[in-house]
């Protein structure tokens, strides 16, 4: 597909046809996904050999198996007649794939195991190349299983190059699932993250948020790769917007708010009950000279995870001190990490539907060893549900008007703050250098 002008970004701005058309659709279908790496899965939800996951991205479907101390990735389509192997997740039953059309089998490796009356079809031997299962190459880091079907891509490591900066001391491979969410959002999947690519709506969409934290001090940052992360500065004091003086707040009950109200707004998926009764002890503590309220904050859990015999991660003080980081990870994850907890969203394209994406939402946590992560549950629920809490509902109200208003006349795209929003801009920006090349 030839490319149009119109996709064509400006420096702060993204044409609204990226969000609203099949033909893009297409081309990211074509150019993208087939290209870049990308989550297919934890590792926990590949626990034993046999168990596997039938991951979705627009219109492919990519089997995740776990083969021993290996996982591996194919494409879920038999090679006799193309019929989809196996759907959703769960365990293999004999501990191959099994197709259920015709009974062809495979190893756990990929390589063919057996198909009935291999005479008519010219089959010598089954040890053939064209009989294994076509094999995507796969990866695993920070506990995440990660696809991609280009084989001539350029490394995970380099993909990924420099979050490792953050995310190696998070020990986020030993975190596991509190719960796991997938709604269907009437939105593009970029129009779904771009909320979340920036704080700039807290103003609009949190208010409640401007209580205890500066939109106006938001630190915003671009990486290679189409990655980026904001940061909201603590000890800041409430949005600047409110006209409050210094004195006039104090950094340890705007801690114990934070805290409390995104604990519960997110479902325990940024802080636990453990962060909120630290946060709670702090608010009557006096802070030592020359440290704060989130330093002090920060001893205090690690002190706690040290009693529960958590591994809590391995931060400079600075990076303690900062608390909550949103980072944007190309393609299509943002991740907000606090301290031993880590809350993700992940938007996929619905089919071939530029109005339509599928939206996972994932609370990770660091758990004691003693009481350990409670049993996997995958629940769909829709997005209008009170379960999502606060905020998520609060975006979620967003997005189908967004979309809609994408598509009217009036609208030629998206103009962005040259600050604040360019987040979203550097993510397109990568989009591209996917997507304009044949």
């Amino acid at each position: 597909m030839n490319w149009d002008p119109r996709w064509d970004l400006g420096p702060a701005f993204i044409p609204k046809e990226r969000y609203t058309t099949r033909a893009f659709t297409e081309v990211e279908r074509e150019r993208l996904w087939p290209r870049t790496w990308q989550v297919a899965c934890r590792e926990e939800e590949l626990a034993a050999p046999g168990d596997y996951l039938d991951y979705r991205i627009a219109d492919q479907s990519i089997l995740v198996v776990r083969d021993d101390d290996e996982i591996r990735a194919f494409y879920n389509s038999c090679r006799h007649r193309g019929t989809r192997l196996a759907s959703g997740c769960g365990a293999l039953a004999d501990g191959q794939i099994t197709c259920p059309f015709h009974g062809w089998k495979w190893n756990l490796d990929g390589s063919c195991a057996f198909v009935l009356d291999p005479e008519e079809f010219g089959i010598t031997t089954l040890d053939t190349p064209a009989l294994r299962l076509g094999e995507l190459r796969c990866e695993r880091r920070w506990g995440f299983v990660w696809v991609c079907a280009d084989p001539d891509a350029r490394s995970l490591d380099e993909h990924l190059a420099p979050l490792g900066d953050w995310f190696d001391p998070l020990h986020l491979e030993s975190m596991r699932f509190l719960w796991y969410r997938t709604t269907v959002l009437p939105a593009n999947w970029k129009a779904a993250l771009d909320a979340f690519h920036e704080g700039y709506h807290n103003y609009g969409t949190h208010p409640q948020l401007l209580q205890w934290s500066d939109d106006t001090a938001m630190r915003y940052e671009q990486f290679d790769n189409g990655h980026a992360r904001y940061v909201t500065v603590r000890g800041a004091g409430p949005s600047k917007r409110f006209g409050l003086s210094t004195d006039q707040w104090d950094d340890r009950e705007l801690l114990y708010e934070q805290v409390m109200h995104l604990g519960k707004s997110f479902e325990g998926g940024l802080y636990s009950d453990d962060d909120m009764a630290v946060a709670a002890r702090l608010r009557t503590m006096e802070i030592p000279e020359g440290s704060s309220a989130a330093t002090e904050y920060s001893k205090l859990v690690a002190a706690r995870a040290d009693e529960l015999g958590i591994e809590f991660p391995e931060l400079s003080p600075e990076q303690r001190a900062e608390g909550t980081g949103v980072f944007s990870v190309f393609p299509n994850l943002v991740m907000l990490v606090s301290l031993a907890n880590c809350f993700m969203y992940r938007a996929r394209p619905n089919g071939d539907d530029p109005d339509s994406c599928v939206f996972d939402m994932w609370a990770l946590r660091l758990f004691p060893p003693e009481s350990g992560a409670p049993a996997l549950v995958r629940e769909t629920v829709p997005h209008d549900d009170e379960v999502w809490g606060v905020i998520p509902s609060q975006d979620f109200a967003n997005m189908g008007e967004v979309q809609a208003g994408l598509h009217s006349w009036g609208c030629d795209g998206l103009r962005l703050s040259t600050r604040q929003e360019m987040n979203l801009l550097n993510m397109q920006r990568e989009l591209d250098r996917y997507v304009k090349r044949s």
